[in-house]
């Protein structure tokens, strides 16, 4: 954001992120499950997920730029 006198401006910056491919789950319980993707060029990763027939979405960060799969926790069996 640039203020320039009283004039207020704004600078938006859209990146396009790279999609892993090869998405998979295993380790399926009844509370979590381990979601599985193909090395991909990243920084980190966003992983969203919500309740079937919700519009509430979670999410969980995964900052290794290497990482190829996270464990989700306290899900509804």
């Amino acid at each position: 954001m640039v203020v320039s006198g009283s004039v207020l401006t704004s600078n938006n910056a859209n990146a396009a992120c790279n999609l892993p491919a090869g998405l998979n789950t295993t380790n399926i319980t009844v509370s979590s499950a381990k979601f599985n993707w193909a090395a991909t060029v990243a920084d980190s990763f966003l992983v969203r997920y919500n309740v079937t027939g919700t519009t509430t979405y979670f999410y969980k960060t995964v900052s290794s730029p290497t990482a190829t799969s996270t464990t989700i926790t306290g899900l509804y069996p």
